[in-house]
């Protein structure tokens, strides 16, 4: 069976007076849909076909007394804004004579094809100029004259018409002809000429070519050169080559007797029988230990990684066992305790009063193994209980998380009644809705919210 619902209405009334929450009226007097708002049932309009009216007509056409619509390419044939209308490419006034004013806010610009417009009126005659970066000035009028300036002296004023003389200095010889000021100083070998050098003794030696206006430089000789290094302790210097007594290449094996390091000894690969320190121990690559035991006596041990690695060698079959135990001795016996996951069916175990030392593997038949008990609130999607069951509980009280009943009727609806046990309604028959009634719910087949 359909269901009705049927929302308050009027059709003399434009507005209703008052709502509840989410309440919903429509009104044929004002052709206006309302609804109660959520926060204070403040009574808002959220449609009807007044509003329907206004969107009815085609798309991207200006319509008089309806909404604005864009056509696909989300545009509108044309535009009205108080005196100006916008039209294809077209922008115009429609009051007589009217100016189109364009001012930006503030420190904006006018922009006219990439260019910027001046934001005030220049002065009288002032001419509109470019700087050739997309910005407008006012600039005024080129005039005849115009300032000459030097290192030396005093500036001087050009007036067109006069006559600008260029006066060469020393070994400098100026002509006009064609336009052009030409400036003629000496020669490169008159230049060249010039210059002298000054060989100032020592090993080696220094010379300069007029010709070629060329200084060379001629470096010491391999003698020159030997004649100044000399050995020292522990290394010696014979035809040009140094010597300590073996090979030091990248590739060679170095041996020393003892070393003492007083500050800081940074390798890539040491190789000694032993190495004590008694300060700090810094490796900063990583730190590889070959042996089959490594212990750690600290009183604490700080591990930056957050997820420790076990069982490295597990890669080949599922061989051992993973997890992490530790001893404890109650009167006089060694026991042990733990977390692992047992490889032969592959779940996690807690155990403790294990006498049977963990290798590989920990023996779950070992003398005193027991199941370890865990204090933890569980939480998941689901939680399987296998191996046991759970006896007892005959209907759990609602106080307890339970309903009360140790049976419903079939296909009812259930609802509380305090700490009373969980009721429930009989069947509703085919498309009913379930409403209350003076606090019990009950089916109906109908909505109703009323006249206003």
């Amino acid at each position: 069976m359909a269901q009705i619902v049927k929302i308050k209405r009027s059709d003399t009334t434009a507005v209703p007076t008052s709502l509840t929450q989410g309440e919903m009226a429509y009104s044929s007097d004002s052709d206006k849909l309302f609804i109660g708002q959520p926060g204070d049932a403040e009574v808002t309009v959220i449609g009807g076909k007044l509003y329907m009216d206004m969107l009815n007509h085609t798309a991207g056409t200006l319509t008089n007394s309806s909404a604005l619509i864009t056509d696909s390419g989300g545009k509108l044939d044309q535009l009205k804004v108080d005196n100006l209308t916008f039209n294809g490419n077209t922008i115009s006034s429609t009051d007589t004579n009217g100016d189109i004013t364009l001012t930006p806010h503030g420190t904006g610009d006018v922009v006219l094809d990439g260019v910027k417009w001046p934001q005030a009126d220049g002065s009288n005659e002032y001419l509109l100029a470019t700087n050739g970066s997309g910005q407008a000035y006012w600039t005024a009028p080129p005039t005849s004259d115009f300032t000459l300036s030097a290192d030396i002296g005093s500036n001087d004023t050009f007036t067109t018409g006069e006559t600008m003389t260029f006066i060469g200095g020393d070994n400098i010889v100026t002509t006009v002809g064609n336009n052009e000021i030409t400036f003629d100083g000496k020669t490169d070998a008159q230049i060249r000429s010039l210059i002298t050098s000054t060989d100032a003794g020592g090993d080696g030696s220094f010379a300069y070519n007029t010709s070629t206006g060329a200084f060379t430089y001629t470096g010491p000789s391999s003698a020159e050169v030997r004649a100044h290094i000399t050995a020292g302790t522990g290394v010696g210097f014979s035809g040009g080559e140094v010597s300590i007594g073996q090979a030091v290449a990248t590739t060679s094996n170095v041996t020393f007797n003892n070393v003492t390091v007083d500050g800081n000894l940074v390798s890539d690969d040491i190789t000694a029988a032993s190495i004590t320190t008694s300060g700090d121990l810094v490796v900063t690559g990583d730190f590889t230990v070959n042996g089959t035991t490594t212990t750690i006596n600290t009183t604490n041990t700080t591990v930056e990684d957050p997820l420790m690695y076990l069982a490295s060698g597990n890669n080949s079959s599922d061989a051992v066992d993973i997890g992490f135990y530790g001893l404890y001795d109650t009167s006089g016996t060694d026991k042990y305790s733990g977390l692992f996951r047992d490889a032969t069916d592959t779940k996690w175990k807690l155990f403790k009063d294990n006498q049977a030392v963990p290798g590989t593997t920990v023996n779950t038949v070992g003398t005193g193994y027991t199941i370890g008990t865990i204090v933890a609130h569980l939480e998941d999607s689901s939680v399987a209980i296998t191996g046991g069951s759970i006896t007892g509980i005959t209907d759990l009280a609602v106080a307890e998380g339970g309903t009360g009943r140790s049976s419903l009727t079939s296909n009812g609806i259930l609802y509380g009644q305090g700490a009373g046990g969980i009721n429930a309604t009989a069947a509703g028959a085919d498309g009913y809705m379930l409403v209350s009634n003076s606090g019990t719910p009950e089916w109906t087949s109908t909505v109703d919210g009323g006249t206003f």
